[in-house]
């Protein structure tokens, strides 16, 4: 067969296994080249998005660390409110309303209260009672709060002037009503950074009382903070106040609810908030603003408020904690019913509080469903905005 037949039947010829097989591989190889080729890209590609997107996470960072430096600039601080209160208790200005007025107002208190009269007038109470030093003040404490660190905590709290700031918005000026004033911290506080011309504080734990009186004559606010031994609720009469370990743990026994194991108690007088202020002689015209902290009897005072709930310029700071509610006989929408009747806006003072700051109460029952568990209570601040 000629040579040029031989090699083009070669060419014809199936090619042997070996050559198919080569084939076969160099075929993989090149899909694989072309697989790891594009692979490369999507990843250099994905590599790129990342790096735009760290860099845009970094832009956003730094932009947020300067909105944060610029609004703590703006922000109020709780420490020059605590530098000028020691400023002040170290001594004390004299106010502008500090003549006549503190001198009525204080022959009135006399007048009306024998728990008043006797404390005051006892000079050895303090002997009953514990001085400590807190935020650097001078401060009366019950003795008993000495034992088991307790009043080292209370050292360690110190004045509650963040909520002092948080409300200064609706509570500056005129009349302050401080009902669960415990031993003056709120009261005191008030008065010396000059936020109100004059306190009147409800606070029936008796030791708590002595020192509430005992804090007003340290300072030098006879006058100006005025306490009585009473608790405030709905009905006038005579209850009994559950004594606490702690200082802020007292609170007017449900008699309806069981008791579990021995308690103590203590009578106190208990008037309605209306029936309180006319007994004091302090008119509801002065007033611009009402703390309440009452553990769980918050319903009643409300209750017991409806004249003074009627005067729309009063803003008030109420407690909300549902599981005293819940002890004292009431529940959390009894409470936000009354709140909804007589206030059109809150501000949940909760730093866990979601939302907007300030809201019309039709939103409270919704903005509150956090409170409970880890969030136990919360406090509200309550005013009428004019339409």
């Amino acid at each position: 067969m000629p040579l040029k037949i031989r090699r083009l039947a070669g060419a014809l010829l199936p090619h042997s296994d070996e050559e198919r097989d080569l084939r076969r591989r160099l075929t993989r190889a090149n899909e694989a080249i072309e697989y790891w080729k594009t692979r490369s890209e999507r990843r250099s590609a994905a590599v790129d998005r990342m790096k735009q997107e760290l860099d845009a996470a970094k832009l956003r960072v730094q932009e947020a660390q300067a909105n944060a430096t610029l609004r703590k600039r703006r922000e109020l601080s709780p420490g020059v409110l605590e530098q000028m209160l020691v400023s002040r208790v170290a001594q004390r200005p004299r106010l502008p309303w500090e003549a006549g007025p503190a001198r009525d107002r204080e022959s009135r208190l006399l007048a009306a209260s024998d728990e008043y009269r006797t404390v005051v007038e006892d000079e050895g109470r303090a002997t009953k009672l514990q001085r400590a030093e807190v935020s650097g003040i001078p401060w009366w404490l019950p003795r008993d709060e000495g034992r088991a660190g307790r009043s080292k905590k209370l050292q360690h709290q110190g004045f509650p002037l963040r909520a002092v700031l948080n409300t200064r918005e609706v509570s500056l000026g005129g009349i302050m009503l401080d009902l669960g004033a415990n031993v003056g911290r709120t009261s005191i506080t008030r008065v010396l950074l000059g936020d109100v011309r004059a306190v009147y504080a409800a606070e029936p734990e008796p030791t708590n009382y002595s020192c509430l009186v005992q804090n007003v004559v340290e300072h030098g606010l006879r006058g100006f903070v005025l306490p009585d031994r009473v608790a405030i609720g709905a009905l006038r009469g005579e209850v009994k106040l559950r004594r606490s370990q702690y200082i802020g743990g007292h609170r007017l026994l449900n008699p309806a609810r069981r008791q579990r194991a021995p308690i103590e108690t203590v009578p106190v007088q208990l008037w309605p908030l209306d029936d309180w202020m006319a007994h004091v002689g302090v008119e509801a015209e002065a007033i611009s603003f009402v703390k309440v902290d009452t553990q769980g009897s918050e319903v009643n005072v409300l209750r017991g408020a409806r004249a003074l709930l009627a005067r729309r310029h009063v803003a008030w700071q109420l407690e909300l904690d549902p599981g005293l509610l819940v002890r004292a006989g009431a529940t959390v929408p009894e409470l936000l019913g009354l709140v909804e009747q007589h206030f059109t806006h809150f501000i949940d003072m909760g730093p866990a509080a979601p939302g907007v700051r300030v809201r019309p109460v039709r939103d409270l029952a919704g903005a509150l469903a956090y409170v409970g568990g880890e969030h136990a209570k919360t406090d509200l601040l309550l005013y009428n905005a004019v339409s």
